[in-house]
This record gives C-alpha cells, sequence and structure tokens, in this order.
C-alpha cells in the first residue's frame, strides 16, 4: 500500500509542476475547494514533502479557489489541488 501511495504522490507531483495557468487549474477548482470540507476538524499527518508549483499556476490557484490576495497559505491552496490530482488519478486507475 505504501508503495501505491508513494507512486501516486510521485505522480501528482509531477502533475502539479506541469499546470501552467488558469486552463490547468479550472476543471481541478471545485475538488479543490473541497480540500478544507474534507479536512474539516480532523487533524492530517503526513510525510513532509516538497512540491514546485510554477508561479503563475500558484496565482491562478489562488485566483480559482477565491483567494485574489493570496492570503491563505501557500501550503494549504496547493494541498487542496495536489489532493484533486491525486484523487483524480485514484478514480482513473478504479476505472480502467
Amino acid at each position: 500500500m505504501e508503495y501505491v501511495l508513494g507512486a501516486l504522490a510521485r505522480e501528482g507531483r509531477e502533475r502539479l509542476r506541469n499546470l501552467a495557468g488558469e486552463e490547468d487549474i479550472r476543471p481541478l477548482t471545485a475538488e479543490a475547494k473541497g480540500f478544507d470540507r474534507l479536512t474539516e476538524g480532523v487533524k492530517v499527518i503526513g510525510n513532509p514533502m516538497t512540491v514546485y508549483v510554477r508561479p503563475e499556476a500558484l496565482e491562478a490557484m489562488h485566483r480559482s479557489a477565491g483567494d485574489p490576495w493570496c492570503s491563505l497559505p501557500r501550503a494549504t491552496v496547493v494541498g487542496g489541488y495536489f489532493t484533486a490530482i491525486v484523487a483524480r488519478l485514484i478514480k482513473a486507475r478504479r476505472a480502467g
């Protein structure tokens, strides 16, 4: 199980690095914005990881998440989009 989760995390980080802007971000926004509701009241503990995101993609994430002033922590915003990407990878593997 740990191997599978590691593989999904690697693929998710790669997809985050490849996000270029608003067009790439928009399809993930609904799932990413739901991340805070999903984890509300739950303390999530996991392995820390470094994720590289293009500056223009990060700005688009903040705007799409309804945070145009970029006041939310980067880890929260990027974590939401990372979770959306990995959730889609899991759904795709289950379907195929």
